[in-house]
């Protein structure tokens, strides 16, 4: 991350201030206040309010992932970032009430029915992240 954040401050000429969390109780308090939407950001601008935060892969404890030098270019440009969004499973029967008792008892008119339900959702959903 280092590698890319100087490489972006020498290419577009501005000056990215890194703070030390563990030592800076203001700093700390900034992480704090900026981090209550989710993860913690790597990179923070106080300009745009965009930040760029770093998925850990639970698999991969260990192991860095890539950093991508696009989005950390228009993070220091002051652009908007698109979100990231993960894919989110479709809801189990159990999640929405439903058991295998209910299941069995319904008519195959009444599971077209949850069927379509859950595709309204799905979509409803897709239409509101765009």
């Amino acid at each position: 991350m280092e590698e890319v954040v100087c490489e972006v401050e020498k290419d577009l000429g501005v000056k990215v201030e890194r703070m030390d969390v563990g030592r800076d109780k203001a700093a700390a308090a900034l992480l704090s206040l900026v981090s209550l939407r989710g993860l913690p950001p790597v990179l923070y601008n106080r300009e745009s309010l965009q930040q760029v935060t770093m998925k850990i892969d639970p698999e991969n404890e260990g192991s860095v992932p890539p950093v991508d030098r696009k989005r950390v270019r228009a993070w220091a440009k002051g652009r908007r970032l698109s979100v990231e969004k993960k894919e989110e499973p479709d809801p189990k029967l159990e999640e929405m009430g439903i058991g295998e008792a209910e299941l069995a008892a319904m008519s195959e008119e009444q599971r077209r029915g949850l069927e379509n339900i859950r595709e309204r959702t799905k979509e409803k959903a897709s239409r509101s992240s765009k």
